[in-house]
């Protein structure tokens, strides 16, 4: 958690009106299970990780849910995350079910996990891995696959990644579970993907499956080179396409076209994903050894206001939507995006144009992606 900013402590705005946001939530993460891939379209890019024990946590949550509770702030959502990955026994893997089911987060009769970034081991060993956390509950796991072995295992960052997602794609099956399966639209799978379809067909247990494009946020900002275009996108076979999500996607030429003429977007708000209007946003809290003594002393509404004026201020310092555009938009670049993701990689490029002042005044660059980030 950062110190407390005054909106008037740094002006780089031209005397321009600045970025509104609505806060909808505080979504609240701890970083304790270590992930054992080194993915390149890892969206929480670089991973540290805390020391501080589950129940100093739990404590903080519970504090959130009381205060909301009195506040009466029924259109305030808390949300929880514990990760980045589920290398967690099973004791704690409960609690965290626990924790995100009094928050209202997750449903108890429809428990799911992540697999991965779990560690490698030895299929006897992982098929007792797997028939502890049935019997805690979990009724689906989400997976995801890459394309052939070699390209699997390069993208995930290490070596055996591919037949371990396999095996435990086929020992989910034997034992019951459902499995939620995730593939990737890109330059490089694009050849795999037919092939990967019949493959994972023939293993029982699918129960979603979904195709996307990697999403503008962590390492996968260094990802460009794989985005699709329109006509990749159009010569989808129907085998493919029947799973592409539904994020509304275009060029970055053709989203500049339509900013320029249709006004319905709002100029000066940060675009949100996963809310339920232009400018929502949600403040992040992330809970390690660096801030958890503070977070003890003081009151949750000292906590949400310090939350809420830091991001206030960072988000005053990045240019109306328009201005990006036209200070950074590129309308030859055929690749696909969806718009949230192109303002990221707009604020991106004002934030290499402006890092010397920024550092300067004691803004942390991550803070400007983070105004974009997902959960």
């Amino acid at each position: 958690m950062h110190a407390s900013v005054q909106d008037n402590e740094l002006d780089v705005s031209g005397g321009r009106e600045k970025r509104k946001l609505n806060y909808t939530a505080l979504f609240i993460k701890y970083y304790n299970s270590p992930c054992y891939c080194h993915c390149r379209f890892c969206t929480i890019g670089q991973k540290t990780y805390s020391n501080v024990t589950f129940d100093r946590v739990e404590a903080i949550v519970g504090r959130f849910i009381k205060w909301k509770n009195e506040k009466g702030l029924d259109d305030f959502a808390l949300n929880f995350f514990s990760g980045p990955s589920n290398n967690m026994d099973v004791a704690r893997l409960k609690k965290s079910f626990e924790l995100s089911e009094k928050l209202g987060n997750s449903d108890p009769t429809d428990r799911w996990i992540w697999l991965n970034g779990i560690s490698l081991r030895p299929e006897d060993e992982l098929r007792d891995w797997l028939l502890e956390r049935k019997q805690a509950g979990i009724s689906m796991v989400g997976m995801t696959f890459i394309g052939a072995k070699e390209l699997h295992d390069k993208w995930r960052g290490r070596k055996g990644d591919y037949d371990f997602e396999m095996t435990m794609a086929r020992l989910v099956g034997e034992l019951g579970i459902k499995r939620l399966e995730r593939m990737f639209l890109t330059k490089s799978t694009l050849p795999h993907l037919s092939s990967l379809i019949d493959l994972l067909d023939d293993i029982p247990g699918l129960s979603q499956r979904w195709i996307t494009n990697v999403y503008y946020q962590g390492w996968a900002r260094n990802m460009e080179s794989e985005r699709i275009t329109r006509d990749d996108l159009q010569r989808l076979p129907e085998k493919i396409s029947r799973y592409v999500g539904n994020d509304e996607l275009r060029t970055e030429g053709e989203w500049i076209e339509y900013l320029k003429t249709d006004l319905q977007i709002p100029d000066r708000v940060i675009l949100g994903r996963y809310t339920r209007h232009p400018g929502d946003s949600q403040l992040h809290l992330t809970i390690d050894e660096t801030n958890i003594e503070e977070l003890e002393s003081r009151s949750c509404d000292e906590i949400v206001g310090d939350l809420r004026r830091r991001k206030d201020f960072v988000a005053g310092l990045v240019p109306p939507l328009r201005e990006l555009l036209n200070d950074y938009g590129d309308s030859a670049n055929m690749r696909l995006y969806g718009l949230r993701e192109l303002e990221a990689k707009w604020i991106d490029c004002f934030t290499r144009d402006h890092e010397q002042l920024i550092r300067s005044e004691g803004i942390f660059t991550d803070e400007l992606s983070d105004l974009t980030t997902i959960p």
